[in-house]
């Protein structure tokens, strides 16, 4: 696991090299790609909680605005929906992924979830 990934990265990093490793598709050359999901996934969880907690819409000056953090969740969404593609990690992709004697089915969104 490389340094500097926060608590929630290091949960989606393990969960995510956990469901790579059952389906026997975890590489070392992937370690970097791997950091910039979970940097990316630690994000999305931050600016999430963010809009959860202030809301879609700010008031300034009596003026609705959009929350800053509701664009920093969209753009995290897209570079994770990139990336789970890459990994496997989405339906689509993943029905494409043939591996033979992969031990476990890949969950890691809904162990993600969970966090």
């Amino acid at each position: 696991m490389p340094d500097g990934l926060d608590k929630v990265g290091r949960k989606a990093w393990r969960a995510l090299c956990q469901s790579l490793e059952a389906l026997g598709i975890l590489s070392t050359v992937d370690v970097h790609s791997l950091e910039i999901y979970c940097h990316c996934y630690s994000g999305y969880r931050e600016a999430l909680s963010k809009v959860n907690e202030f809301g879609q819409v700010l008031m300034q000056n009596g003026n609705p605005k959009r929350n800053p953090y509701s664009t920093e969740v969209h753009m995290h969404r897209a570079e994770l929906l990139k990336l789970q593609a890459e990994f496997g990690l989405t339906p689509s992709s993943r029905s494409r992924i043939v591996v033979p004697g992969a031990s476990k089915s890949m969950d890691v969104l809904d162990e993600l979830l969970r966090a």
